[in-house]
Parts: structure tokens; sequence; C-alpha cells
């Protein structure tokens, strides 16, 4: 029994994601989710992830109000696609942009995304400017990717990595507006929301993700601008971090 199994069986997440990591092999398992296989790394953070964003229902930190039918979503950060998964779900007719640079996370978003429509993958992570940096895992089983020897332990493995302009990626792909944004790049936030073009931030209709000690004050003065902004602490594993949610002061959404 995998851990995913195990959280459906037992209704325990606790119980799951321990059952993960006892038995941290570097392997690969597998579960359903919305009739389709999804992969995993057994005993990662892959397992606490899938859990707490494709099988907490409403509690998910990605659920958002039924009323919000967003056209273009931006996963930045996605690590290897459960959210994309999620909001492919809940919002099946829209465009969403998966960016994700780590190779290893790569491999596994695309087949777990194998075959969706209207899901654009990108191998590069996001800036200001066109560049090259150094990315690594924080530990063995921490999968997150955009954790960068920038921001973090120069001793860690790092792999290079392929940055492109925010301005960039809108031009080439002719989009005019984002509608949801969700990021999480351990630490990076500021950096990737600051390079987008104000017109294009301070009217996307939601953005959600999460803050982890980095610049975090400056992240939330730039949202404040033109967000009615909802924080929360939450502490996954032995890492805390803080969800949040901007919801753009002159949109409709009812919650």
């Amino acid at each position: 029994m995998n851990a995913i199994e195990a959280y459906i069986r037992s209704r325990n997440f606790g119980l799951a994601f321990k059952r993960g990591r006892r038995h941290f092999n570097g392997r690969e398992s597998q579960f359903k989710y919305n009739q389709r296989e999804v992969f995993y790394r057994i005993g990662s953070s892959d397992a606490g992830d899938a859990l707490e964003i494709l099988f907490s229902g409403r509690h998910c930190i990605y659920s958002l109000p039924p009323s919000f039918q967003p056209k273009v979503i931006w996963d930045i950060g996605a690590n290897i696609g459960f959210a994309t998964l999620y909001f492919k779900k809940q919002y099946p007719q829209s465009n969403i942009y998966a960016f994700e640079p780590q190779k290893d996370n790569f491999r596994l978003l695309e087949r777990n995304t194998a075959g969706l429509p209207t899901v654009t993958l990108c191998e590069y992570a996001l800036g200001k400017e066109n560049d090259k940096v150094k990315l690594a895992a924080k530990s063995e089983r921490s999968t997150n990717s955009f954790s960068t020897v920038l921001h973090g332990d120069e001793h860690l493995t790092a792999d290079v990595v392929t940055v492109r302009s925010v301005g960039d990626v809108l031009q080439e792909h002719d989009d005019t507006g984002v509608d949801l944004i969700k990021i999480d790049t351990e630490g990076a936030e500021y950096d990737i929301l600051s390079a987008f073009p104000e017109v294009i931030l301070k009217n996307a209709t939601i953005i959600v993700g999460e803050l982890h000690g980095i610049k975090d004050e400056e992240t939330l003065a730039l949202l404040r601008q033109h967000f009615d902004i909802t924080i929360s602490d939450y502490s996954k594993s032995t890492c805390p971090y803080r969800n949040f949610l901007a919801t753009n002061q002159q949109a409709r959404v009812e919650y």
C-alpha cells in the first residue's frame, strides 16, 4: 500500500505522510486522480503535496470561489503537476501555463499532464530578465523547485536552469492578461511577481501561493497596492510557511 492509498483508506494525513517518509527509496508510485494515473516519488515531499492539493476537498489551499472562472492560469513553480491537475479539473476550459525549471520535476510534470488540452508546459524559471541561475532542492526529500543558491546553501547540488523574462513570455504567448496566478517558488515570490508588467499584475483577479520567509514583506507590500490579502499559517512537515490569498480590490468575486 503506498502513501496515497494509506491516506484514502485511513483518512489520516499524518499516517500517510509518515508512511511515505519511512519507505523513502527513490522509487516512484502512482495513484488515481480524476480518472488519470498520477505519478509521485515514494517518501519525498510529493506525498504530502498530493494530499494537501488533490485530496483535501474544500480545505485545499487552492480552493477558490465557485463564481470565479479564470480563462488564463499561470502555475509558477508547478513541481510535478498537482496544482495544474487540480486547476484543470476545476476549470476545464482554462488555458494553463505550468512553469517548472527543475529537470526531474519537469519529467514527472510531463507524465502527469500528458494529453491534457490547453496545458502548456514551460521548462524554465521566471524573472525580470533572461538569465541562467543555479537551482537546488533543499534536501533529499524536498522536491520543491525554484530554491536557488542565490537564496540558500551553495553547498547543495545544483542544476543550471534557464530564467526567462516575464514580459517576453507574455508576448510570446500573446497574453494580454492572467486571471489566476499560483506561485510557490521557495522564496523567489517577490522577484517573480515584481517582474510582471504592472498592468498585468494589477489586473489579475486572484493570486494565491506561499510565503517562505524571503522578502515576504516586500511581496505583501507589492500586492497590497491592488489586492485584499488573507494570510494563514500552516506547517508542512518540519518547514513552516504561510499561505496567502490575494483578491483584486476591483474584482467581483463572491466567497
